[in-house]
C-alpha cells in the first residue's frame, strides 16, 4: 500500500513541477459528464480540441485523432469502461499514445479526482517530515531522470521513459 501512494504521489509531484503541494480538498460534488461518445480533433493549426457526441459534430473535425466511448457503470457493477480508438492518421507511435491517453485522462478526468482524493488528501497528516522527505527524493529522483533522458536519447530504455513525461 505505501509503494502505491509513493507511486501516486510521485506521479502528482511530476506534474506540478516539483511545486509545494496544496491540500487536495474535494468541497463540493462531483458532477459526471455522464456516459457517451467524445472526440479529440486537431483543427489547421495543430491544435487539438475535445468534445461530446462524436458522432454529431464529424463535419466538424478537421483531422480526427481519436475517439473514446465511455460507459460509468462503478455503481452498478464496479467498473467503468473506456474504448479508445486513435486515427490511422495519426503516424508517430509515440503520438498514439499521447493522443489516447490524452482523451481517456480527460474524459475519465473525474474519476481521477476522486481517485486522488480518496487516497491521497489527508496522507501526510501526522507525517509532514516523512511527505517533506519523499518529495525531496522524488524531485531529485525526477531530475535524475531527466539527466538521462538528455544524456541518452539512442536508448531504448530513456526513449520510453521519456515517453512517460510527455
Amino acid at each position: 500500500m505505501i509503494r502505491f501512494i509513493i507511486l501516486q504521489t510521485a506521479f502528482f509531484l511530476i506534474h506540478v513541477n516539483g511545486q509545494k503541494l496544496k491540500k487536495l480538498k474535494i468541497d463540493s460534488p462531483v458532477k459526471f459528464e455522464g456516459d457517451g461518445t467524445f472526440g479529440l480533433c486537431e483543427d489547421e493549426s495543430g491544435q487539438m480540441y475535445y468534445f461530446r457526441e462524436f458522432e454529431n459534430k464529424g463535419t466538424q473535425c478537421q483531422k480526427n485523432m481519436a475517439i473514446i466511448k465511455y460507459s460509468n457503470l462503478i455503481n452498478e457493477t464496479g467498473w467503468a469502461f473506456v474504448e479508445v480508438e486513435v486515427s490511422t492518421r495519426v503516424a508517430e507511435t509515440y503520438k498514439q499514445g499521447y493522443v489516447a491517453g490524452y482523451i481517456e485522462g480527460r474524459t475519465t478526468r473525474d474519476l481521477i479526482r476522486l481517485h486522488l482524493s480518496n487516497t491521497v488528501e489527508g496522507y501526510c497528516n501526522g507525517a509532514e517530515q516523512f511527505c517533506e522527505d519523499l518529495t525531496k527524493y522524488l524531485i531529485e529522483n525526477y531530475r535524475w531522470m531527466q539527466q538521462n533522458i538528455a544524456s541518452y536519447p539512442d536508448n531504448h530504455y530513456w526513449i520510453q521513459v521519456q515517453h512517460v513525461f510527455i
